[in-house]
């Protein structure tokens, strides 16, 4: 066996991940048909077994979905020995092998690879002593394992060969897990002091293990460390009497989270949480208040504990250690957006000339809404907190008689996204009319054309002014009407070229309704010598 020589690395800087999502809580919702089996290590009938969670009875046939053990016929009959108290069950995507593999470990000696859901073969196997209670599958086909015994956490050369036994070792005392993090390329860890962050090096045949995070903490004991699905920035870590947060960007164990009050207790051997947030456990009977029914050993239970929607689901006689959600992603990369079912698309109701209220039926998505964007016009107005059963808006600062395009956008919390279909929306009309134009002049320019200014009203439903210039104040007279236009959006206008003669100047405003304001009244006199106002 080759032993790689472990370069521990100092670091001197306070180190910053990158990449890492904002600290948030997992989004709960109900127990979804989608949640991933649960696969436990069940050291009475000395077995993997894979689990529906959606079965009520973990006592029947219909229950186990996959079972598992070591044999000749399977390719391990040189390692039956080496089998008896599983510890570890894991389901991974094999990013170097393609398809997917189950990985198993147990408390005298076995480590193994096998491909899931055949389970027929070996891929690699390997007795590591040390009482390893986790192995996780790393990118290029390496394998990292944690054994509290031997207090190490190795990287053993799997993708070398079946039974490759070339491994680098880090020094963990009471080394109990294993996981990898894809966005900071970390392989995390813990034990009974602290929680470490390790950087894998080399290469596949001859890797390294580097310290490059450490929070120490005095007799944590961890049993397990998790991602929480929905969080890139969390871990789940299980100590002997809590269930922390392990936040990453701070390097930081938090019990803060909105679960606390429910999921942290003694005695966890196993944690996780399904995408729809609901959180499973297994807790050693003995720590349980009554005691539970297992009594194999001091460790075991024959109880899986789910949380958010709350249930158990119990197997008669069985000795699980851990329970695992067989989720094959290291940590939760959604990429799909929220979708919205047929008929969930913006309404309005109390509709006035300048005001509306908004509500439309949830959208619906894999993990869980995170929020609403209101989208007036193809602009973001307002956000609606994603959790309400009944979402809706009250839209205001509207234009009388006016149509808006109303579209509602649902994000998760990945920043994907969907809109509703658009619906247009005519506000009601304004009953008042608008205010005059004001500190209005005109003056000439050549060719005989008047430049007429103006201040608008200041009216929010203002829409234009309609201007008529009339010569010498004739209105029964055709050719009265010298010049006439409708404008908005200006202060000001420049009439045709005109006769020479008296006129009288007539400004009115108009808003979005139709209503008119009193009219504006000048006159101007356009001669030879150059006009003037009377």
């Amino acid at each position: 066996m080759v032993v790689r020589k472990v370069v521990l690395l100092l670091l001197l800087s306070t180190f910053m991940l990158t990449g890492v999502l904002p600290n948030q809580p997992v989004r709960h919702a109900h127990a979804a048909a989608s949640d991933y089996y649960i696969g436990v290590s069940d050291q009475a009938s000395q077995k993997v077994l894979v689990l529906d969670p959606a079965v009520s009875d973990w006592n029947s046939d219909s229950a186990i979905k996959w079972s598992w053990s070591p044999s000749a016929s399977n390719g391990f009959g040189d390692l039956t020995g080496a089998w008896g108290l599983p510890t570890e069950v894991r389901l991974r995507k094999g990013i170097a092998w393609g398809g997917q593999w189950m990985l198993m470990t147990d408390s005298r000696g076995l480590a193994a690879i096998v491909p899931y859901p055949a389970g027929d073969s070996k891929k690699w196997a390997l007795n590591v002593g040390g009482n390893p209670h986790a192995i996780e599958l790393l990118p290029n086909g390496n394998v990292a394992i944690a054994a509290s015994t031997g207090g190490w956490v190795r990287v053993y050369t799997s993708s070398q060969g079946p039974a490759s036994s070339t491994y680098a070792q880090y020094n963990q005392p009471g080394a109990h897990a294993a996981l990898w993090d894809p966005d900071n390329e970390i392989l995390w860890t813990a034990g009974s002091s602290g929680v470490a962050g390790l950087k894998i090096g080399g290469t596949a045949d001859q890797p390294t293990l580097t310290e490059y995070r450490r929070l120490d903490v005095k007799s944590l004991n961890a049993h397990d460390v998790q991602p929480v699905y929905g969080d890139n920035n969390r871990l789940w870590v299980a100590s002997g009497g809590k269930l922390y947060q392990y936040v990453k960007s701070t390097n930081t164990l938090d019990l803060t989270y909105p679960e606390a009050s429910q999921t942290s207790r003694v005695g966890i051997k196993a944690v996780g949480n399904q995408l729809s947030g609901q959180v499973i456990e297994t807790v050693a009977d003995i720590a349980k208040n009554p005691v539970g029914t297992c009594t194999l050993n001091s460790w075991c239970t024959d109880t899986v504990d789910f949380f958010f929607p709350n249930m158990t689901r119990k197997r008669t006689g069985a000795a699980f250690y851990k329970a695992r959600i067989l989720n094959p992603e290291y940590q939760f990369t959604d990429t799909e957006a929220p979708y919205w079912p047929e008929g969930a698309g913006v309404q309005a109701d109390s509709i006035t000339d300048s005001s509306m209220n908004l509500a439309w039926l949830p959208a619906a998505d894999n993990v869980g809404v995170q929020e609403y964007h209101i989208v007036r016009d193809g602009e973001v107005i307002g956000t609606v907190d994603g959790a309400q059963e009944r979402p809706s808006f009250a839209v205001s600062n509207l234009i009388g008689n006016t149509s808006y395009r109303f579209e509602i956008e649902a994000a998760d919390k990945a920043g994907n996204t969907s809109r509703s279909s658009p619906v247009d929306i005519r506000t009601g009309k304004d009953l008042i009319a608008p205010g005059k134009p004001t500190n209005v002049k005109v003056s000439e320019t050549v060719k005989n054309r008047l430049i007429i200014t103006f201040q608008p009203p200041g009216d929010r439903d203002y829409a234009g002014i309609q201007a008529v210039v009339q010569r010498n104040g004739h209105q029964d007279d055709k050719e009265v009407v010298a010049y006439q236009a409708e404008v908005s959006g200006t202060a000001s206008i420049t009439t045709d070229a005109l006769k020479l003669g008296k006129y009288e100047i007539i400004l009115t405003a108009w808003d979005t309704s139709g209503n008119a304001s009193d009219p504006v009244k000048l006159e101007y006199v356009l001669n030879e010598a150059g006009g003037a106002m009377n």
